[in-house]
């Protein structure tokens, strides 16, 4: 419209003032671009003063050799500054180290009573990792002549690594019970776990299975546990 014109002509006016008042850099790197290696990409954290101008300089400098008439020398300057830059991403995704692009391996906080070591050692595996406020116990067996005893004593020797992990029975949140004749044995379970666990109690699941890695064992407890903030 006729009203929008003298913004029109307000915001070149603008332009072309800020464009008499640009560094001659970047007029002459349009001019005569540089070499580039792989090498000289990667060692620059600015690719503006090499290969690359910021869009609003870009937009200045077709405005200057706008204004001075000459057209031609406009369409090559943006392609110049356009092929150039595509040739500066060129050379980062070839020469990028596929390295870059691996995840890092997750450090773990693995709790190992000094009781459990040499089982650490030998079989390669935590009695506990924790997470933030999250601790994961490795499943524990126990052993006794009855059932009762031996779930007795897995409950209590649970209890060594839930103590070096800085917490107790308490803050168990969640009990998996794998155990071999199930629906035999539960009973005895059941009378056992709550000589330890208390109210309120956590979510459990029992699993009916063939049988443990320990030869003759009944069952194995696993457990996870929230430390106190």
């Amino acid at each position: 419209s006729v009203k929008s014109k003298p913004a029109i002509m307000n915001f070149i006016q603008g332009l072309l003032l800020q464009a008499n008042q640009m560094s001659s850099r970047y007029r002459a790197l349009l001019t005569s671009p540089p070499t580039l290696t792989p090498r000289d990409t990667l060692q620059s954290t600015r690719l503006d003063q090499q290969v690359v101008l910021p869009p609003n300089e870009l937009l200045l400098v077709c405005f200057r050799e706008w204004q001075a008439g000459v057209a031609i020398a406009c369409r090559s300057t943006i392609e110049r500054a356009f092929y150039w830059y595509w040739q500066s991403v060129c050379y980062l995704r070839q020469s990028r180290d596929p390295k870059q692009d691996r995840e890092l391996p997750m450090s773990i906080n693995v709790i190992v009573p000094a009781s459990a070591q040499e089982t650490y050692n030998s079989w390669h595996f935590a009695p506990a990792v924790q997470h933030e406020d999250l601790i994961f116990f490795s499943g524990v067996v126990g052993h006794g002549d009855s059932a009762e005893e031996e779930f007795r004593n897995a409950w209590a020797s649970l209890g060594e690594t839930l103590a070096a992990a800085g917490v107790g029975y308490e803050d168990i949140i969640d009990t998996t019970i794998y155990m071999v004749h199930l629906q035999k044995n539960a009973r005895a379970m059941g009378k056992a776990k709550d000589e330890f666990i208390k109210e309120p109690y956590p979510a459990s699941t029992w699993i009916g299975i063939t049988e443990l890695v320990i030869p003759g064992a009944r069952a194995e407890i696993k457990v996870v546990a929230r430390k106190p903030k």
